[in-house]
């Protein structure tokens, strides 16, 4: 989360080997699989609902996650609902990076529609 609080500010892009996005896709995208109170910083405030450069790399992120493991979206309702409601934003990088994370974890390509949220969306 000390990653994610550090991307809210602009020398965020003073760091550079490794990257704040790198340094999350490495801790994120190693072989375990994650509880729902270790993915949380990625979905409050200092992530997915936070200012435009934590939404972005919280969607990056989660993408890697979801590239790996794709049932996340589909057990953890709290990522589909972050991930569905960044698709939508009105920010471009936002909204692209969201909508790479939704097809990930739906396993779909880029020439289809996007799937439709779970039954608990509608």
């Amino acid at each position: 989360s000390t990653v994610l609080e550090l991307l809210s500010h602009d020398r965020s892009k003073m760091f550079i080997d490794p990257t704040p996005v790198e340094s999350l896709i490495n801790i994120y995208t190693s072989d375990n699989k994650f509880t729902p109170s270790e993915i949380a910083p990625l979905l409050g405030e200092s992530g997915a609902l936070g200012t435009k450069n934590c939404r972005t790399v919280s969607m990056t992120v989660l993408g890697s996650i979801l590239s790996g493991q794709p049932k996340i979206i589909k057990t953890n309702p709290l990522v589909e609902n972050r991930i569905w409601v960044n698709c939508f934003s009105g920010d471009k990088a936002v909204k692209e990076e969201a909508i790479r994370a939704w097809r990930l974890g739906h396993q779909v390509g880029d020439d289809m529609d996007l799937p439709t949220p779970s039954k608990m969306f509608s």
